[in-house]
């Protein structure tokens, strides 16, 4: 894969995405936390099967010298194609009341038993979670490889982003799973692994960037071309070492649309033949 240096035409709306935070649940000390799934989406692979069990936040106690306990906030135990939560398609996860207040932390549990549904193949899901690639053999047929979690992730993925509770109001946080830095290719032992990689977005302080990929010539649309959104400085405040904040894959019309925080970006294309 080479970056497109020449030959496309590349049409970049920025703005900025204006949500009006919904009724809560009605005033008090109270108010209600919405969580979304979503991909960063990569064309290396035909689907990335997730199943994800719970989602829990940490809430401090009133309690003086007490520890913090884990309340779960989402139950989807629902098994998940990444590859198809893409360019503003989300999957909701679950709604739940919280006391009004500060969080600093989340707790992604992925499961061990697959959900009801059916795969691309209108098959059910072989295992919890999954990836499907081309043979390397024969590009035509398919393969599927169990995803295996590394003993470490066994108590969930602790993802380390504040949100706000605010009485009577909905907070909004989109789990943005980035499919091509989370599935690893475990060198000779043959296993493939889940490594979660997950950036959490306010929904009611984001925005968007939103975007066409044509061809110069022709005009046509450009379909299945990688967009990567990277931090301006490199590295900076990102949970990936080259800068990655989040990335997608051109749908048939060539249009492609990611949610960011406010901030100054790079975006990359990277197209093969170009």
């Amino acid at each position: 894969m080479k970056k497109s240096r020449y030959g496309i035409v590349f049409l970049a709306l920025f703005y900025v995405l204006l949500t009006v935070a919904c009724s809560g649940s009605g005033g008090g000390n109270t108010g209600d936390l919405s969580l979304s799934l979503t991909d960063a989406s990569t064309p290396e692979f035909e689907g990335v099967y997730v199943t994800i069990s719970e989602v829990q936040v940490l809430v401090p106690s009133d309690v003086e010298g007490e520890e913090p306990t884990w309340e779960v906030v989402a139950s989807p135990e629902g098994t998940y194609n990444l590859l198809e939560l893409v360019n503003g398609m989300m999957e909701p996860l679950g709604l739940a009341e919280l006391e009004v207040g500060s969080y600093d932390r989340m707790r992604l549990i992925i499961g061990n038993e697959p959900g009801d549904g059916e795969n691309l193949f209108e098959e059910v899901h072989p295992f919890a979670n999954y990836v499907v690639v081309k043979s390397e053999e024969n590009p035509e047929e398919f393969v599927i490889h169990e995803l295996k979690i590394p003993s470490g992730f066994n108590t969930g993925l602790k993802i380390m982003k504040g949100f706000e509770i605010l009485s009577g109001r909905t907070t909004d946080l989109l789990l943005d799973f980035h499919a091509m830095s989370s599935v690893i290719r475990a060198g000779n032992s043959g296993q493939w692994l889940l490594k979660p990689t997950i950036n959490v977005v306010a929904m009611n302080e984001s925005d968007t960037i939103e975007g066409f990929i044509i061809d110069e010539t022709t005009g046509e649309p450009l379909e299945g071309v990688q967009v990567t959104i990277q931090k301006a400085e490199t590295g900076e405040d990102t949970d990936d070492a080259d800068g990655v904040v989040t990335s997608t894959v051109t749908d048939e019309n060539g249009g492609y649309l990611v949610y960011v925080e406010p901030g100054v970006y790079t975006v990359v294309i990277t197209i093969d033949g170009y």
